[in-house]
């Protein structure tokens, strides 16, 4: 319950569009927009509730949490470290809103994630090496943001069915999107959909060499013979 108070708080809940039951009980199960499973909180989604304000580090404490969805709101600030201890999410969607620095390298814990959206929000930097740990992800929307580099998760054995980014920008590199956008929001398919792999060396065969190498000894013998 200690999380889901700190949220309210530093998102504004008294002037949500729909706050039914925060706060009122001693049952978060009941709060509009929790979902749990015995207990345990396992989804939070609040899409278009006018949530306003950071989201704490104290929701890192939401450690069963499957499904995160907060889009379209104003969200500001960074994605608090603490969120990598959500290690069974598999939705999580903060499209839409203004938040802002690097993502977090602590979510590559999220080894379970099938679904992410951090679609037109304000990150920038590096996206995090750490998730190409998301092995079992399927849909990835990062365009209309700031990051730049190359994208983890095309180094993976498996991609992404849908993989969206801004890789039509001279910063951002993904070899592996489905589509790549450009900072007006335009998105097109991405004709380079195969990373391409390290060529192997090429290995020079020494049997020619040592052929030519033995030419002048042939000759030598040959003409002691005649001698």
């Amino acid at each position: 319950m200690e999380a889901l108070e700190a949220f309210y708080s530093a998102t504004n809940g008294e002037n949500w569009t729909d706050s039914t039951n925060w706060l009122d009980g001693e049952d978060e199960c009941e709060w509009f927009g929790v979902t749990c499973v015995n207990g345990v909180v396992t989804e939070l989604a609040m899409v278009f509730n006018n949530l306003v304000g950071n989201i704490p580090s104290d929701v890192g404490m939401l450690s069963g949490l499957e499904l995160l969805d907060l889009a379209v709101n104003d969200l500001i600030g960074p994605l608090p470290d603490s969120t990598g201890q959500w290690t069974n999410l598999k939705t999580f969607g903060i499209g839409s809103n203004d938040l802002t620095g690097m993502l977090p390298s602590s979510i590559g814990q999220w080894s379970n994630l099938v679904s992410f959206d951090v679609n037109g929000n304000e990150f920038t930097g590096v996206i995090p090496e750490s998730i190409s740990a998301w092995s079992s992800l399927e849909k990835g929307s990062f365009q209309a943001n700031g990051f730049t580099g190359t994208m983890p998760v095309c180094s993976n054995t498996i991609l992404p069915s849908m993989l969206l980014a801004d890789c039509s920008e001279e910063d951002m590199e993904c070899c592996c999107c489905t589509e790549c956008c450009k900072s007006t929001g335009i998105c097109e398919a991405n004709n380079d959909t195969s990373c391409e792999e390290e060529e192997e060396p090429t290995t020079t065969s020494s049997a020619p060499m040592a052929f030519a190498a033995a030419v002048p000894l042939m000759a030598v013998a040959a003409v002691a013979m005649l001698n």
